[in-house]
C-alpha cells in the first residue's frame, strides 16, 4: 500500500461536516496561493494526492525554483510510490529517496546523461531536464514513438533551440510538446536552459499524470478508503475496493455505513495510478 499519499478525497464523517485535522493541509490553507493563480488547480490536486507539500508557515511557495531533490522526490511519489517508500524506510533523507526511487523506476538514467547527483540536488532544475523525467514516466510505446519521431525534426519545425537538445532532450521534448504536457516560449524557443518554478513543475507532473492514466485506463488497482473521524484523530472504519484507473470515486459511498454523513469530493474525484489510499 502507498502510504505515502494522503489524499482528501472525500470525507466520511459523524455529526456534520468536519475537516480533517490529521491529514495534510489543503491547497486552500496555504496563505500565497490564492484561487485566481494559474496554477492553482493543478497544485490543489497534487496536494491532495500527496505529491507537493508546503514549505513552512503556511507557505507552499508556488514562484520559488524548483530544486532537483523537489522535482525528483515528486516524480518519485507520483510515480514510483513503493519505491520512494521503501527508500523512506531504509532511512534516506526525502530528497534522496527520491533521487533513489527515481533512479530504481527508470525515471533517472545514467544513459541520459542528465547533471544530477545526490551532492547537487538542491540545485534548480532545467526546463529540459524535467523533461526527459517525465518522458520516462510515459510507456515505452510511447517512448519510442516520440524517439523515432523526433529524430526526423529540426527546430525550425518544433522550437527554435530544438537543434542545441541532445536526442533524448530532443524526444522528451517532442513528446511533451505533442502531448499538451508542455508548451514553448513566446519567443519560439522551448526555454531549454530555463530554471522552473514549484507551480511549473507541479503543473508539468500533473499534465503527465493524466496522460499515464489515460494509457492505463481500465487496468484495476486495490485501493483503500479510510474514514477519520476529524475531532478525535479516531479511524472510523477502513473498506478495500478493486476499482479500475480512471473510475468515478463516488460509487464508493455505497459500500459505507449509513449513519455517517458524506461530505463531498475535493481535487480528486477519480481513480489515479498514483493513489492507493483516500481518506
Amino acid at each position: 500500500m502507498n502510504r505515502n499519499h494522503f489524499p482528501r478525497v472525500g470525507t466520511l464523517l459523524l455529526a456534520g461536516t468536519l475537516s480533517l485535522s490529521t491529514l495534510p493541509a489543503q491547497a486552500a490553507d496555504y496563505t500565497d496561493l490564492s484561487p485566481s493563480h494559474w496554477a492553482y488547480t493543478q497544485m490543489t490536486r497534487a496536494v491532495d494526492l500527496g505529491i507537493i507539500n508546503g514549505v513552512g508557515g503556511n507557505q507552499i511557495a508556488p514562484a520559488r525554483t524548483l530544486s532537483w531533490g523537489e522535482f525528483l522526490t515528486m516524480a518519485a511519489r507520483t510515480f514510483a510510490p513503493d519505491a520512494y517508500q521503501q527508500a523512506l524506510e531504509e532511512g534516506a533523507a526525502w530528497d534522496l529517496a527520491g533521487y533513489s526511487a527515481a533512479a530504481e523506476a527508470g525515471l533517472l538514467r545514467a544513459e541520459d546523461g542528465l547533471r544530477v547527483t545526490p551532492g547537487s540536488l538542491g540545485g534548480g532544475i532545467t526546463r529540459e531536464d524535467a523533461a526527459v523525467l517525465l518522458y520516462r514516466a510515459l510507456s515505452q510505446e510511447t517512448q519510442e514513438q516520440y524517439a523515432a519521431q523526433a529524430q526526423r525534426l529540426s527546430g525550425s519545425d518544433l522550437f527554435t533551440d530544438f537543434d542545441q537538445m541532445d536526442q533524448v532532450h530532443q524526444a522528451a521534448v517532442c513528446a511533451l510538446s505533442d502531448l499538451g504536457i508542455s508548451n514553448g516560449k513566446p519567443d519560439g524557443s522551448f526555454g531549454r536552459a530555463d530554471q522552473i518554478q514549484r507551480c511549473d513543475g507541479t503543473v508539468l507532473l500533473m499534465r503527465t499524470l493524466e496522460v499515464v492514466d489515460r494509457q492505463r485506463e481500465g487496468e484495476t488497482m486495490t485501493i483503500v478508503l479510510q474514514a477519520v473521524d476529524s475531532e478525535s484523530g479516531q479511524a472510523l472504519f477502513s473498506r478495500r475496493h478493486v476499482v479500475e484507473v480512471g473510475s468515478s470515486l463516488y460509487g464508493l459511498r455505497e459500500d459505507a455505513p449509513q449513519y455517517y454523513v458524506f461530505e463531498g469530493f475535493g481535487a480528486v474525484t477519480t481513480v489515479t495510478s498514483a493513489c492507493t489510499t483516500y481518506y
